[in-house]
């Protein structure tokens, strides 16, 4: 039997669903990656190389301790907690990445990032996550008031970053979409001075390695089952400078990867065979077999986010029958 690390070991046992991101979280929550993704997709920093942006702009980082609905000024103080925080019976929900960065090249004095790894996307939510990210820049603007802007003063306002990774989207994988308010003139033609966006949203949408780059293909490589000896060296592969620590993440990761995978083979073919069975007393007992096999591979391909091939191969489906399958998984 696999004998797991211990960090991953003690992520296995703290939560009941499997599915929770918190793995994931710790490695796409260094600032390694984190400047990997300010560096492609954030304006301020696509001049800025990763290692000063890591070395010279990265300033103060929380980890999942501050309250979004927290009308006092952010504190940013160190620490690793948990995303949902319950209170006298009510939820308390922090930001999951929260940063003062730097800028280098900008005549702001530096913004704030959000970093938000998720694993549901809309379709799975009772709500519109871009919503949520609307939420969440606003509560970041307002509760600057008191750290960088006192009485008026309102040109001190810092821009904010809020960037979501959706690891298991339900469409629009492998893109990356910002949002912004942009004005428009109603009436004749007029532009206020000074009116460049104080809020950006931006929204990560997991895919295919081969089928991404830059930023998004890092993440892809990060988010996908494999061996931690082989995403470490596509990662170098790709220009990330491995330190011991993060190679000891990367490693941990895919212990739980690994763990997650056998735990959703096992629950994905208990649930297939109870459907299969189901299904087999009405259309015969073949039948129902295949449809075991076919529940227990869209198990694994929801939850592990894997092309249609892998999951058989997880499965344990033989290549020789794949024909039979892989029309029904598209």
């Amino acid at each position: 039997m696999k004998e797991y690390t211990d960090t991953a070991k003690r992520i296995i046992a703290a939560s009941d669903d499997p599915k929770k991101d918190a793995p994931a979280k710790r490695v796409l929550m260094s600032k390694l990656i984190i400047a990997h993704i300010l560096k492609d997709y954030v304006e301020e920093f696509y001049d800025v190389s990763v290692d000063d942006i890591i070395n010279k702009c990265i300033e103060n980082v929380s980890y999942g301790e501050v309250p979004v609905d927290n009308n006092a000024a952010p504190e940013f103080i160190k620490g690793l907690a948990n995303e949902d925080k319950s209170t006298s019976g009510d939820d308390l929900i922090t930001y999951d990445v929260l940063l003062e960065v730097a800028t280098l090249l900008s005549e702001q004095i530096g913004i704030i990032v959000n970093v938000e790894p998720h694993n549901r996307d809309n379709g799975r939510l009772p709500y519109s996550i871009i919503n949520r990210a609307r939420y969440y820049v606003a509560r970041l603007v307002s509760a600057q008031k008191g750290r960088y802007f006192v009485k008026s003063d309102y040109n001190s306002i810092r821009k904010v970053y809020s960037i979501w990774i959706i690891m298991t989207p339900n469409e629009g994988k492998n893109t990356v979409t910002k949002y912004e308010e942009t004005p428009k003139c109603i009436v004749g033609n007029y532009t206020e001075p000074n009116s460049s966006p104080l809020t950006s949203i931006i929204m990560i949408r997991l895919g295919k390695i081969e089928e991404s780059a830059g930023a998004l293909k890092i993440l892809n490589m990060l988010m996908t089952a494999m061996s931690a000896e082989k995403k470490i060296k596509m990662l170098e592969d790709e220009g990330v400078k491995m330190t011991r620590e993060f190679k000891k993440e990367v490693e941990d990761m895919c212990d739980w990867t690994e763990a997650f995978a056998e735990r959703a083979r096992e629950d994905g073919w208990e649930q297939g065979l109870a459907e299969g069975r189901a299904k087999g007393r009405a259309e015969g007992r073949a039948e129902g077999k295949e449809e075991a096999k076919l529940s227990a591979v869209r198990n694994i391909m929801r939850s592990l986010n894997l092309a249609a091939d892998k999951a058989l191969t997880a499965v344990g489906i033989p290549q020789a029958e794949w024909d039979n399958y892989l029309p029904r998984l598209t």
